[in-house]
């Protein structure tokens, strides 16, 4: 490839521009939700899991291939910042998305919540007058060991390893064309296979629960067009399986949006949708969680008569 810089039509820069922009803004409420909260309640781990499996794939893809890579060499030997920017716009508004998303990917797991962390009693030694205190202990479960390990496999296999062997079969094969070609081809249609059920698992998760938990709307609103906008904007410029994957990813994403606004009470109250189910509902739950806690103290009325009172020191 020759490495003379085209002028291209300003729609050809305003367009990505402003995808790369808007996916980082719709970011930033669903990070906030939940570093703010220290919670990732209600959002599905594997929807995003799937997600950056995804954008990896369609990063590797689309730079791997014989239109792109030679620009990233005309960006290292001859072209100056501004040129290169503005050649490889399309790339940078995937990684930008690529690099949200593992972002996301992290922050769940670093504040997820499983049904196996919880505190138990556990009898001690320690006092004074020899009878058995209890003590809370929190008892982790593996889940978490669980994600991190895919967590870590994922980005080696799907960024990492697709991308070296990518780069190694530019530089190494003497008729690569075809090779290539299937080679990206293979990575992009695995790419668009995750986003076909990557909001499954999210979808379900919020219609069981009844419960958008941390799951932002304002991040579901600004990621839904945006998916459409993508498709738009790849349409003509890139493979099927890349603009694909944007399509099906903004039909599943408006069905996320409507179970999120559903199940919000702000939302229903807004609306005047049965704010006095939701009102019961609320109070019947806080009912049976202080009965639970009533049931765990040693010195409620009703405790759990499995659990020892401590000896008074003075009688």
């Amino acid at each position: 490839m020759s490495c003379v810089w085209k002028q291209e039509n300003w729609s050809h820069y305003a367009i990505p521009s402003f995808l790369i922009i808007g996916i980082q803004v719709s970011y930033i409420p669903q990070h906030v939700s939940i570093i703010m909260s220290k919670s990732s309640r209600g959002i599905s781990w594997i929807s995003l899991w799937l997600a950056a499996i995804s954008t990896s794939c369609n990063v590797v893809a689309s730079t791997i291939s014989l239109d792109v890579w030679p620009k990233f060499e005309c960006c290292y030997n001859e072209w100056g910042f501004g040129h290169c920017v503005s050649s490889i716009l399309p790339e940078i508004q995937l990684s930008t998305g690529f690099t949200n998303t593992w972002v996301l990917f992290l922050l769940v797991i670093l504040y997820h919540e499983t049904k196996s962390d919880y505190m138990v009693l556990k009898p001690s030694t320690d006092s004074i007058d020899g009878s058995q205190e209890h003590v809370l202990e929190k008892k982790s479960g593996k889940k978490k060991l669980i994600m991190w390990i895919v967590f870590l496999l994922s980005f080696l296999i799907c960024f990492v390893s697709f991308f070296a062997v990518g780069i190694t079969l530019n530089y190494t094969l003497p008729n690569k064309e075809n090779v290539i070609d299937r080679y990206a081809m293979a990575i992009g249609i695995l790419a668009a296979s995750a986003v076909f059920v990557q909001w499954t698992p999210q979808i379900y998760k919020t219609f069981v629960n009844k419960d958008p938990g941390t799951l932002s709307i304002l991040f579901l609103l600004l990621q839904t067009p945006g998916s459409f906008l993508c498709v738009w904007a790849f349409l003509g410029i890139r493979p099927w399986y890349v603009w694909a994957s944007y399509a099906v990813s903004g039909v599943q994403q408006s069905v996320t949006l409507f179970l999120v606004l559903l199940y919000t009470p702000s939302v229903r109250r807004f609306f005047g949708c049965a704010s006095r189910e939701i009102d019961e509902e609320a109070r019947v739950s806080l009912m049976a969680q202080e009965d639970r806690d009533d049931y765990d103290d040693p010195y409620a009325e009703n405790a759990n008569p499995s659990l020892s009172r401590r000896t008074p020191l003075i009688s």
